[in-house]
């Protein structure tokens, strides 16, 4: 019942004029990012649990980390926000009218948070559960705020003027002293082990889909279909999904596992291949399937292969 009515959402919000453009959160697979939006998370839970006076605190706390995250990431954080505004109150949505009691929504979400990945998907799918977090605070406070919202505008904001609270960012040298009641010292913990694991696979993404041979797809009036817990930034490159259908005028694209890169800015499809990749006999395999369009062809170019009109 959530998931449908998460997506009955998404066919009425043009409607309602909250539809926000956006791209993938990239600074949310760097250790400060992640730490911070981590941090936000337990302390809006901790706020969602609390009353008087400790609310306030757990609030202000919460919208401390989120602020110091905008700081730190003033180019990426409005696709964060943006998100949350399309993904984060569909979610928020889905939950509120299937049925869920309170304890059960907070129930939900801290099994939510405390299992979160170790992996890159949170630069897509943060807003799932921010997105439900601050629904649910304001909530519990002004309920209909959601009726009053128009496009564009901050939850955190929405949240702050709701429960009038003041808040300011955190210095870098203050964040473990502010962290400590929401779990400052294990989040680091995992993340600096993460950030070794991490950076090996962007040196194994040099080397598939740069240094290696590859195959390129370009856009031609693409569109995608995806796993959004399978996706992984290529900082400074593009975008790594683990499992993708692509359609083009060109043909069609299937990526069963394994990775394919969609280059920033949407140029177009790379995935790799072998050094003797061959059009005619390796369009189909476990990994993936290819179909080439009548009136396109396999051209061989000098790192591998591309797909161009036939003239």
């Amino acid at each position: 019942t959530s998931l449908m009515v998460h997506e009955m959402f998404h066919q009425h919000e043009m409607k309602l004029d909250l539809f926000s453009r956006y791209n993938i959160s990239t600074h949310l697979n760097k250790k400060m990012g992640r730490t911070l939006l981590f941090l936000e998370w337990n302390a809006l839970l901790r706020a969602c649990k609390q009353d008087g006076k400790e609310k306030i605190k757990a609030i202000n706390h919460a919208l401390a980390f989120r602020r110091t995250r905008l700081e730190y990431y003033r180019e990426g954080f409005p696709n964060e926000m943006n998100k949350e505004s399309h993904e984060g109150l569909a979610e928020y949505t889905g939950m509120t009218l299937s049925g869920w009691d309170e304890q059960g929504k907070f129930s939900f979400l801290e099994k939510k948070i405390a299992s979160r990945d170790d992996n890159n998907s949170i630069s897509w799918t943060h807003a799932y559960t921010s997105g439900v977090l601050y629904g649910f605070l304001l909530d519990q406070k002004s309920p209909g705020w959601n009726r009053k919202l128009t496009k564009g505008q901050d939850l955190g904001e929405v949240l702050s003027k709701i429960y009038k609270t003041k808040y300011k960012a955190i210095s870098e040298k203050r964040i473990p002293r502010v962290g400590r009641y929401y779990g400052h010292d294990s989040i680091i913990v995992k993340e600096e082990a993460r950030v070794i694991k991490a950076q090996q696979l962007q040196d194994s993404f040099e080397k598939r889909f740069v240094d290696g041979p590859n195959l390129l797809l370009p856009n031609f009036g693409l569109g995608i279909q995806f796993n959004p817990e399978k996706i992984t930034p290529f900082e400074n490159v593009g975008t790594v999904y683990g499992e993708l259908t692509g359609k083009s005028k060109w043909g069609e694209i299937k990526v069963n596992y394994g990775g394919i890169l969609l280059l920033k800015g949407w140029k177009g499809l790379i995935l790799d291949i072998s050094n003797n990749w061959n059009p005619e006999t390796e369009l189909v395999n476990e990994r993936y399937s290819i179909a080439l369009n009548d009136g396109y062809r396999f051209v061989k170019t000098a790192n591998g292969w591309t797909v161009e009109k036939v003239k």
